[in-house]
């Protein structure tokens, strides 16, 4: 693909760089200001200076134990001679990880044969 041509293989139309570059920063920078806008008409209520917090506040509060269920779990089904298998908590997912980190490398189709990347 030549310089000339623009993103969709035809000749004449805007490039990449600099014009959709410019394009889409410019659409992000209203983005962000209509954010910047709305936070500071609509702030989050709150009583901070009316209500001070002693140190012991929190200290029956239950904490979201779903949060921890994914460790949790395992021990909990793993017992006796299951107690073996605990090593695959961890080997597992670093298994998967390892294997979608080298997917690219073992993509065989050459790029001129996926439709749409002519």
């Amino acid at each position: 693909m030549s310089e000339s041509e623009s993103i969709s293989g035809n000749k004449g139309g805007k490039k990449w760089w600099p014009h959709m570059v410019i394009i889409l920063s410019l659409v992000m920078l209203v983005v962000a200001l209509i954010i910047g806008i709305m936070a500071d008409r609509f702030p989050v209520p709150d009583d901070a200076p009316n209500e001070i917090p002693f140190p012991d506040d929190g200290e029956n509060v239950p904490g979201p134990e779903w949060l921890f269920l994914l460790f949790w779990l395992p021990f909990w089904y793993f017992k006796g001679h299951l107690k073996k298998y605990l090593f695959l908590t961890s080997v597992v997912p670093i298994v998967i990880f390892l294997y979608f980190m080298v997917l690219p490398y073992f993509h065989k189709i050459p790029l001129h044969r996926i439709p749409g990347l002519k």
